[in-house]
């Protein structure tokens, strides 16, 4: 590699962490399968609709590395730590508007569709602070919205999310090493997943609950009461999940500013050049 590469090089790595950089995560969804679910003796029973296994198809979702939420941990003996990313997007499925198809307006959501990644890691302290610990992992790349329409005598609640999640078996580590993961720190953890198959981990399903009203003294509220669940309902699309690339992706003004330093230095060289002819 010649001085001006190594240059070169050194520039885009020193540029590339002026900002925080996009991520993006790619997934191949397998063995998937359409379903309609409905509520029966208090648990969600669902029934595969579709006699086939549905055409493989991705989902790409992206978030920011910038400023993630991360946890500290606890005192007790089981401790659980997360880092969740609130700046994110993803790809719609070639389910998505067949799940929306039945929702109300947009802009009758309590919320606008939104991409959030979290990153949960829990051990459980037997042995003191310093000796390994068996742990657990779990991480989930979902986006959703709800709806909460009240009427004169009944509540109903929309729900809309399409997201991947799993866990696993973690590593041993001792609870004073046990902390949240940073950017990198999960970039890491997600790039060493590549490859592997999680079962059932995509989900993108719609939701649908109608409850009874209840006069509380003060007005009416949503009855938490199992007798007072009028109707539920849920539809939508399972299926095994490859996780396939993670991959930074640089953001326009981060690409100019690479461009125009990598621009100067070869600028740079070449008047030493000169200067040495």
């Amino acid at each position: 590699m010649t001085l001006l590469t190594r240059s070169v090089v050194l520039s885009a790595a020193l540029l590339g962490t002026a900002h925080a950089t996009p991520v993006e995560v790619t997934f191949n969804i397998v063995n998937a399968a359409q379903f309609i679910g409905s509520w029966v003796d208090g648990a969600e029973q669902r029934v595969i609709t579709s006699d086939e296994p549905l055409a493989p198809f991705t989902m790409v979702y992206r978030f920011d590395t910038e400023n993630p939420l991360l946890d500290t941990p606890g005192t007790s003996s089981t401790v659980y730590v997360s880092s969740i990313f609130r700046q994110g997007a993803s790809s719609t499925s070639p389910y998505t508007a067949w799940a929306m198809g039945g929702l109300p307006p947009a802009s009758q959501a309590i919320w606008p569709l939104e991409t959030q990644v979290q990153y949960g890691h829990s051990i459980t302290d037997h042995d003191g602070p310093t000796v390994p610990q068996p742990s657990w992992e779990n991480t989930g790349l979902t986006t959703g919205t709800r709806w909460d329409l009240t009427g004169e005598t009944t509540h109903e609640t929309y729900s809309y999310s399409r997201g991947i999640g799993w866990s696993q078996q973690g590593p041993m580590i001792a609870r004073q090493d046990f902390h949240a993961l940073d950017a990198s720190e999960y970039i890491a953890w997600l790039q060493a997943q590549v490859g592997k198959t999680f079962e059932g981990a995509y989900n993108e399903t719609t939701g649908h609950s109608v409850v009874r009203l209840v006069d509380f003294g003060g007005g009416k509220l949503p009855s938490g009461n199992p007798q007072d669940l009028l109707s539920w309902s849920s539809l939508g699309v399972r299926g095994d999940v490859v996780l396939t690339s993670v991959v930074a992706i640089p953001e326009p003004a981060t690409s100019a500013l690479w461009a125009m330093g990598a621009l100067g230095l070869l600028a740079l060289a070449r008047r030493r050049a000169q200067g040495q002819a």
